[in-house]
C-alpha cells in the first residue's frame, strides 16, 4: 500500500478528528483491513484520536471490526453504507465520541481487551492454590489421611490440616487470629474444590486481569474473598453435623473471590459493551455465561457456603464501583480510596456485631473457652508430671 493513494493527514491542531477524514483512509486501505497502530506514526495525530474515531464511525454503522491482531491491534474496513459515504453520496455522522464521550478508563481497558497482555496475578494465584494444596497432601500423608483429605471429607484429621493451612473458624478469630479471613481463600476442601476453582480462574482470569489492570484485580479478588469470608463468620460460624450436632463452620476456598471477580467483570462488560466490538464482547458474554454456571456448580459442592458466595459477590461489585473512579483525577481518586476504606469498615463492623450478638456465635464462645480450659489442664497435668528438681 502506498501511503500517497490515501487523503493527507489532518492537522493535529484540527480538533476534533473528522470522522470522514478517518472514513478516507479506512476506504484507502481496501481490501485490507485499517490498523490504526500502523497507520498513526504516518500522521500527526496520535493512535488514541484515530480509534475514537473509529468506535465512532463503528458504532454509526459505517466501518466495521475485521481482523485481530496480537501485537498489532483490531482492525477495521468499511461497511456497505461506509462505502456510499467515503464516494460521498451522504455526509458521515457528527463524530459520537464528541457527545458521549468515552472516559479515560474505558479506552484504556477496551484496548487491554483488545490487545491483552499476558496475566500476571491469574497464573501466580493458581500456582499459590496448587502448592498450598500439595503441602497440605504431604502433611495429610503424614497424618495418616491422604484419602480423606483429597475426597476433602468431613474428618477431625482433615479439619486439623486445613487449620493447619489457614482455613477460618470462629474460634481462630477469637485467638486472635484475623490473617485467616484472607489465607483462608488459598485453602481447598479436596480436590474437586479446587479443580472446580482454577478452571473458572482460568476461564474468568485472563479477561478480568485484561479489564481492569493487575492491582485492580487483585484489590477486587482479595477483597472480595475477605467480604465472603467474614458474611459467613458473622452470620453463620456454627453448622450441624450429619448426627444433627452444632459444630464451628471452617471456611476454606476461592469461591468468594471468584463470584466477587465474576460480578465486577460483568459488571465492567454492561458498563463498557458499546465501547467493544460486537463480536468480542458477544464472545465474552457467552463466556460469562458459562463461568456463572460454573460457580453456581460449585456452590453446590458440599460443604460450600451461600453466605461466602453472596458475601464475595457483593463485596466484588463494590469494589469495583470504587476502583473504577481512581483515575489521574486526584478528587475521584481519593474519593475512590475513601470508598475503598468504608467497605473494609463495613466489613470489620459486620463481623464485630455477630460476634457480639449473632446467636450463634454465643455457642461459638462457650466452645472457645471449654477448650481453654481444657488446654488449661493438660497443661497443668504435664507440668505435675515433670519431675521435681531437689
Amino acid at each position: 500500500m502506498a501511503m500517497a493513494e490515501m487523503p493527507p493527514p489532518q492537522d493535529a491542531g484540527a480538533v476534533p478528528l473528522a470522522p470522514d477524514a478517518v472514513l478516507a483512509w479506512v476506504g484507502a486501505h481496501a481490501p485490507h483491513a485499517f490498523y490504526s497502530s500502523r497507520f498513526a506514526p504516518f500522521t500527526t495525530f496520535p493512535r488514541d484520536a484515530i480509534d475514537e474515531a473509529l468506535w465512532s464511525l463503528s458504532r454509526a454503522g459505517l466501518v466495521e471490526v475485521c481482523d485481530w491482531q496480537r501485537g498489532v491491534g483490531q482492525g477495521f474496513r468499511l461497511t456497505a453504507d461506509g462505502q456510499k459515504a467515503e464516494r460521498g453520496h451522504r455526509e458521515p455522522p457528527a463524530p459520537a465520541v464528541a457527545a458521549e464521550p468515552i472516559d479515560d478508563f474505558a479506552g484504556e481497558a477496551r484496548r487491554r481487551l483488545l490487545e491483552p497482555s499476558a496475566p500476571v496475578l491469574t497464573p501466580l494465584i493458581a500456582v499459590a492454590c496448587i502448592v498450598w494444596f500439595a503441602f497440605g497432601a504431604t502433611i495429610a500423608i503424614r497424618s495418616h489421611g491422604i484419602v480423606e483429605y483429597l475426597l476433602g471429607n468431613s474428618d477431625p484429621v482433615v479439619a486439623w490440616i486445613l487449620g493447619r493451612l489457614g482455613a477460618v473458624s470462629g474460634s481462630s478469630l477469637l485467638d486472635g487470629q484475623p490473617w485467616r479471613l484472607i489465607a483462608s481463600g488459598f485453602v481447598h476442601v479436596g480436590v474437586f474444590h479446587l479443580l472446580g476453582n482454577l478452571v473458572i480462574l482460568s476461564l474468568l482470569g485472563r479477561f478480568a486481569e485484561a479489564v481492569w489492570g493487575t492491582w485492580r484485580f487483585a484489590l477486587i479478588y482479595i477483597l472480595s474473598g475477605l467480604g465472603g469470608a467474614i458474611v459467613t463468620m458473622a452470620l453463620s460460624p456454627m453448622e450441624q453435623d450429619a448426627g444433627g450436632a452444632l459444630r464451628e463452620v471452617l471456611i476454606g476456598g476461592a469461591s468468594g473471590s471468584l463470584w466477587g471477580l465474576t460480578l465486577a467483570t460483568v459488571a465492567w462488560l454492561v458498563r463498557n459493551l458499546k465501547h467493544v466490538p460486537r463480536d468480542v464482547g458477544q464472545d465474552w458474554i457467552r463466556k460469562l455465561g458459562i463461568v456463572g454456571l460454573m460457580n453456581l456448580m460449585v456452590s453446590f459442592y458440599p460443604g460450600i457456603s451461600n453466605y461466602c458466595t453472596l458475601g464475595g459477590a457483593l463485596t466484588g461489585l463494590a469494589v469495583a464501583v470504587a476502583v473504577s473512579r481512581i483515575r489521574g483525577r486526584l478528587a475521584e481518586s481519593l474519593l475512590a480510596i475513601g470508598g475503598l476504606l468504608a467497605i473494609v469498615a463495613l466489613l470489620a463492623g459486620l463481623l464485630a456485631a455477630g460476634m457480639s450478638w449473632q446467636e450463634d456465635w454465643q455457642e461459638v464462645k462457650a466452645h472457645h473457652a471449654q477448650r481453654l480450659r481444657e488446654r488449661a489442664e493438660r497443661e497443668a497435668r504435664k507440668a505435675s508430671d515433670l519431675p521435681k528438681r531437689p
